[in-house]
């Protein structure tokens, strides 16, 4: 599990580092709306390390060799640290997580017991405006709800209101505020990776772009009208609480709360809509899961033909290396001691037995002790795995 979580923290870094480099040209011969299908390369990405391996077939047992002043407890220290990293790690996460659902709590505790909400006529959509709000929103992840700033009738021409309602309803038939919540899991899961963070910016940035697009190609007239509306939606000033409901509420979209200037420009050159980039997507990730599980790149270790096996043995993910014994050492003694084990469903190993020894029985209980710490991909349950430890004096 440590090397599924680690991938898929890798391979989610590299595909925001590639969309962060490319977002630029991309909007700009491509346009938002297939920019924005590019950020499905992310959750992908996350994806690849969890999918079925493809069946390999490699030579078996694994082979290990120990010789004497191996530290002993080198492996258990490095085992620690990492299960220390992944503690920090689970804790943060949780932590943002933690964060996410406290705000929406708040925020939903806040819009119940406001006393200045009043339901809005008219609309296609259940709406209420109320005071907390200086652009409207749309909340919700099974039952939207448009939020309205209490000034909305004020502010936009009749037009202008039924262009941001249109905007606010794409939001939601298109699955925008799902797709929030997903990429706020993500970026809680990359919390300590700046690239993760400024990716989740852009991500939104791009998301409003994309809207933006689908409003106009369906309002190709209303151009100016939908920029004065952008405008009229920008003229106020956020306070940092709502800033903090907005980033802790995912399922949360605020039609003004994003950069202007972008938006506007964008609105004078909008692009078509191709799915080509989001196929190239899909089999960039098939061709990225091909090469991480072909057996051709997988860790394959020498034996004799004659030992092989058509199921491999998997690669320990914590190897404890055993300790060479004293008295082995005294007398010169080297030897190789092969065991077969189970996988348990937690990783761990059970039902180890000597299978082969080409040694003095010294050197038995030495590897079956360091075998019973020895932890592997939860994946690899099953029974009668070999690995084969020998022991050589320098």
């Amino acid at each position: 599990m440590i090397n599924s979580i680690t991938t898929s923290l890798w391979l989610v870094a590299i595909a925001c580092a590639v969309l962060l480099l490319c977002r630029g040209p991309v909007l700009r011969v491509l346009g938002p709306r297939v920019q924005y299908s590019l950020w499905f390369a992310v959750p992908i990405a996350a994806l690849i390390p969890w999918l079925p391996r493809m069946p390999v077939q490699e030579l078996v047992p694994l082979q290990f060799s120990v010789t004497p002043g191996v530290v002993q407890n080198a492996d258990s220290y490095i085992a620690t640290q990492s299960y220390l990293g992944v503690w920090i790690w689970a804790i943060g996460t949780l932590a943002l997580i933690a964060w996410m659902l406290t705000t929406t709590l708040i925020f939903y505790r806040r819009l119940r017991a406001n006393n200045n909400i009043e339901t809005a006529q008219n609309l296609p959509l259940q709406a209420c405006q109320l005071n907390q709000i200086s652009s409207p929103a749309i909340i919700g992840l099974w039952r939207p709800k448009l939020l309205l700033p209490v000034d909305f009738q004020q502010r936009f021409s009749p037009r202008q209101q039924e262009l941001i309602i249109e905007h606010e309803r794409l939001h939601w038939q298109r699955g925008d505020l799902h797709f929030n919540l997903l990429a706020y899991i993500l970026l809680a899961a990359n919390w300590f990776n700046p690239l993760a963070w400024l990716a989740y910016r852009h991500y939104r940035q791009d998301q409003e772009l994309a809207c933006d697009a689908v409003i106009l190609a369906r309002n190709p007239d209303d151009t100016k009208t939908y920029g004065q509306a952008l405008l009229a939606s920008s003229l106020t000033n956020y306070q940092p609480s709502q800033i903090a409901f907005t980033f802790g509420t995912p399922h949360l979209n605020q039609y003004g709360a994003h950069p202007m200037k972008q938006r506007l420009q964008h609105l004078a050159s909008q692009k078509g809509y191709s799915s080509w980039p989001l196929v190239a997507v899909l089999i960039t990730a098939a061709a990225t899961w091909l090469f991480l599980f072909n057996p051709a790149t997988t860790e394959q270790f020498t034996t004799t033909a004659a030992e092989a096996v058509e199921r491999p043995t998997p690669t320990p993910i914590v190897r404890v290396n055993p300790r060479y014994p004293a008295e082995a050492v005294e007398q010169g003694l080297e030897g190789m001691v092969q065991l077969r084990f189970d996988i348990t469903n937690e990783g761990t190993t059970e039902n180890i037995w000597v299978e082969v020894s080409r040694s003095n029985e010294i050197f038995h209980d030495a590897a079956v002790d360091a075998l019973k710490r020895w932890r592997f991909d939860p994946r690899h349950q099953g029974r009668d795995y070999q690995v084969a430890i020998a022991f050589e004096m320098p």
